[in-house]
């Protein structure tokens, strides 16, 4: 794979993550005023989860689903996998709710788990149009 096509992709799958953080992150922060964390985070979560799902197979990963959205089922296995993480993570960590940072890093750590599943996405999805 030529550099140039790399850092497209790159540059695809960070325009597409930063909408995705900026959504999750904008909705959890407006409905701490109404809601706990874990409900917040969660809601805003799957807002950028979807996000995130049409934007990567529509846009970041183009031309290995040919502008196709990829099986439901990543979308599935990326929810249940950072749904996981988004309840967990305030409940085990309680102590640091009003720390923006922590705020951030259930934003950021869910983000690491989408690049390992779209990723694997893209790859089963160019596997089965050989």
């Amino acid at each position: 794979m030529p550099i140039t096509h790399l850092k497209k992709k790159g540059i695809r799958y960070i325009i597409v993550g930063i909408i995705a953080t900026i959504s999750h992150l904008s909705v959890q922060l407006n409905l701490l005023a109404h809601f706990p964390l874990w409900i917040s985070n969660m809601v805003g979560f799957f807002l950028g989860s979807l996000v995130s799902y049409f934007g990567h197979s529509l846009f970041t990963f183009q031309e290995i689903t040919s502008g196709t959205i990829f099986a439901r089922r990543w979308l599935f296995l990326q929810f249940t996998l950072n749904v996981s993480i988004s309840a967990f993570i305030p409940f085990a960590f309680s102590d640091y709710q009003e720390n923006l940072f922590f705020k951030l890093m259930l934003v950021l750590i869910p983000a690491f788990l989408n690049f390992t599943v779209w990723s694997a996405a893209a790859e089963f999805s160019r596997k089965r149009k050989l």
